[in-house]
């Protein structure tokens, strides 16, 4: 095959809280993986999940150069990869570049006040440290660092996230800092409180913001599927693809006691399968990836444009 020399490609970042965190190239909408929530980068649908649930911050995609061919493009990105060191590219387990703590003097100050150790001179940071302000952390390797520091009396704390280490500097810490740095507070925002679990003050509250905004995305599924005549018992919001195509997943009680699944997009809804046993059927709507099987029967597309059976609500 031959070498693809269009110049068409481009090299982006993504970033969050004004700290790249991710570097790549393609060409098109490439770029809005970021923002999808459905990403082959777990970290991009991390945050992702942060700022639409939890209100954090959101991902800010940049564009670094364009007008590129794929092998230039290709070439640049492994450039800008190796010099800002994302946390979100899997390069970075192979770079041994340390990089240095811009707010040494200021941490080591409150440090001592707080009577904590300043450990971070026994930590090789391999992205940009000022990470360790957000509540996301930075991650550090295994066997960069001292497993044997004691992280209670220290200005850090240590957690594992998807088998992976990451320090944060301590709400304690932070606060010190905000003292003698008030331009700190845009790394962390104080009304989103995450550690390794989702806090109960967001599981309920917090959630709504996320489906009020995507009510835009989601309300012209609804309203062709509940004009079919389908009564659903039970739904899941989906991106398909990498383009994060809206979808929606609905499962219907019949009148013949049987569950029936269906995917709904703007451009059709199809039933996917039909259950005996509600708990398999529910199932089988979470799950991450549904397979649309060969007795699949599309009840409407958008191309024939044939109007509703009926009304939802009579």
């Amino acid at each position: 095959m031959g070498k693809d020399n269009d110049k068409c490609y481009y090299v982006y970042a993504a970033k969050y809280r004004g700290i790249i965190v991710y570097i790549g190239n393609g060409k098109e909408n490439r770029l809005h993986h970021c923002k999808t929530g459905s990403s082959h980068n777990s970290l991009l649908n991390e945050l992702c999940f942060r700022y639409k649930v939890l209100g954090d911050e959101e991902v800010i995609t940049d564009t670094l150069e364009s007008g590129l061919t794929k092998e230039k493009a290709e070439e640049r990105e492994a450039i800008y990869i190796r010099r800002y060191h994302p946390i979100g590219n899997s390069q970075l387990k192979t770079n041994a570049k340390r990089f240095p703590v811009a707010f040494e003097v200021e941490l080591r100050s409150v440090a001592s006040e707080l009577g904590l150790l300043y450990i971070l001179d026994k930590v090789s940071f391999l992205a940009d440290p000022y990470l360790l302000l957000t509540r996301l952390g930075v991650t550090v390797e295994t066997n960069r660092y001292n497993e044997h520091i004691d992280y209670s009396s220290s200005v850090c704390d240590i957690s594992s996230i998807d088998g992976k280490d990451r320090l944060t500097i301590k709400d304690v810490v932070f606060d010190g800092l905000l003292l003698l740095e008030p331009a700190f507070a845009r790394f962390r925002d104080t009304n989103v409180s995450i550690r390794n679990t989702m806090p109960k003050c967001y599981q309920s509250e917090g959630i709504k913001p996320y489906y009020y905004e995507k009510c835009l995305d989601y309300a012209k599924i609804e309203e062709i599927f509940y004009s079919l005549g389908l009564r659903p018992i039970a739904n899941k919001h989906t991106n398909n693809g990498r383009d994060g195509i809206p979808a929606t997943r609905y499962l219907v009680h019949e009148d013949d006691g049987a569950y029936s699944l269906y995917e709904a997009t703007i451009k059709s809804v199809v039933m996917v399968e039909r259950f005996d046993d509600y708990h398999f059927a529910f199932n089988s709507m979470l799950r991450t990836k549904q397979k649309v099987t060969k007795k699949a029967v599309e009840v409407w597309n958008a191309v024939s444009g044939c109007k509703p059976k009926k009304p939802f609500f009579v």
